[in-house]
Order: C-alpha cells, then sequence, then structure tokens
C-alpha cells in the first residue's frame, strides 16, 4: 500500500493487509485528515478489472453519469464476446469524486473475472478500444502502478472517492448498503481483493492484435513547419483520444 507524503506526489510504502488499510482510513477520518491511500500491485498480481475515467471539462453530473454507463455497457459487451462472461450491474462498484469546475473522475471496478495480472487486464482494455470506444478512460492504470482508494484524496486535495449509484439500464451498481458492512464494500473495491470462485483470466488468453514486424525507420524532423505538417495529417480521433497512442 502505498500513501502521499506531499502534495507533489512523493509516497511511503506500507506492508498492511486489507482490513488494517481500513483502519488506517478510519482513524485518519476520525482526527478529520484526509486519507491519501493507493494500491499498487507487482507482476504477478491477480487483478479485477477497472476503469480509471477522468474528463478534464465542465458537463453536468447526469452527462457524466452517461459517460459512465455507456463505458460499462462496453466492458459488459466484449466480456461476454471475449471471455463468455455476463458482468452484472449490481455487483458492479463505482466510486466518484464530487465535481470540480474542470475534472470529473471515477473509478469503475468489475468483480466476477479475475486476470492473472495487469498485462492481461492492458490486453482486455486495449482489444476493446480497438473495436469500440472507452470515452476518456486513462491507460496507464495497466502498468505496474497504483490505484487511489475508496475514501482517499490526493494529498492536499479534498476529492476522495466515495460509493456511488449508477443507473444502468434497468439495474444500479451496487453500494455500501448491498454489503454486510462498509469494510465488505470497501474490499470489494479494491482491485487487488479477488475472489476463489472468479472465473480466471490467464495470461494465456492474451490476444495480440497485431505484430509490428518491419524494422522502425528514423524520421528526421528539420523544422517546426514540417513537424506540423505532420500533426496535420494524422486521424481526428488521434487529436480526440490520447490513448491512442499508447
Amino acid at each position: 500500500i502505498q500513501e502521499d507524503i506531499c502534495e507533489e506526489g512523493n509516497k511511503r510504502f506500507h506492508v498492511i493487509n486489507t482490513k488494517e488499510l481500513y483502519d488506517k482510513i478510519l482513524e485518519n477520518k476520525t482526527k478529520n485528515k484526509l486519507p491519501s491511500f493507493y494500491e499498487s500491485w507487482i507482476e504477478n498480481t491477480n487483478l479485477v478489472f477497472a476503469l480509471d475515467v477522468d474528463l478534464n471539462d465542465d458537463i453536468s453530473d447526469t452527462d457524466f453519469n452517461k459517460i459512465l454507463a455507456k463505458n460499462i455497457n462496453n466492458v459488459k459487451k466484449y466480456a461476454k464476446e471475449y471471455y463468455d462472461f455476463d458482468y452484472d450491474v449490481e455487483k458492479i462498484i463505482v466510486l466518484k469524486t464530487k465535481k470540480r469546475e474542470d475534472k470529473q473522475s471515477s473509478h469503475i471496478i468489475f468483480r466476477g473475472l479475475t486476470f492473472e495480472n495487469h498485462l492481461v487486464c492492458k490486453n482486455f482494455f486495449f482489444r476493446i478500444i480497438k473495436d469500440s470506444k472507452l470515452e476518456y478512460c486513462d491507460s496507464s492504470i495497466y502498468g505496474k502502478t497504483c490505484l487511489r482508494t475508496c475514501f482517499s484524496t490526493k494529498k492536499g486535495k479534498d476529492y476522495p472517492f466515495v460509493p456511488h449509484k449508477l443507473k444502468v439500464g434497468n439495474k444500479y451498481s451496487s453500494v455500501i448498503e448491498d454489503y454486510e458492512s462498509e469494510y465488505d464494500y470497501f474490499e470489494n473495491s479494491l482491485i487487488t481483493s479477488v475472489k476463489e470462485e472468479d472465473k480466471f483470466v490467464s495470461k494465456d488468453m492474451i490476444v495480440e492484435e497485431f505484430n509490428i514486424k518491419e524494422e522502425v525507420k528514423k524520421i528526421e524532423i528539420k523544422d517546426n513547419a514540417e513537424l506540423e505538417q505532420i500533426l496535420n495529417s494524422l486521424p481526428q480521433d488521434y487529436c480526440d483520444e490520447y490513448i491512442k497512442w499508447n
């Protein structure tokens, strides 16, 4: 577990279990201190799939919820197509920060499939966006990195992720009241918390969408005008969606 120690993002590491992490968060809250914890993983850590949605724009909560629901439906569609698995909306956890003028953020945690490691999650993500769209989703979470936990905010900020009840079709995502306790909900909100009964997606199921066999040629750019010409020749979706560059 990682924790912010300053507003610049420097972190300290804790070797603690989920219950100890939850107790630390409660302790911070009782002291009117905003918790700033992150779960992290290594190469062979089993994970459930998640989306990290960041929209740097001033839109209404209603419009942002529509984007979240659309992304969930796309993940459900391709989980069924690729792994013959039906994600249950009522077991999906949606975390959301309060609205800012220039930004909306959400984490969506999909329970029911366990992926062997972050690379298998990454493969699932990029297979989806090859055929469809996951709007405003950050692909960097599929590296060996960290993800902010429920009830935590960045150091120096007051925008913690909190449970959000989202309507998707005629069902709603799960909230604390759907679990035996707040701790039970918190544990299920962690992508490193996996269940033995989950269907397992191994690295053997990774599908390579393409292979680059030709040697990459070095391109020399002489001046800014030539660079501008190259950028202007790119498809528009490379300007609209930065994940296309990954």
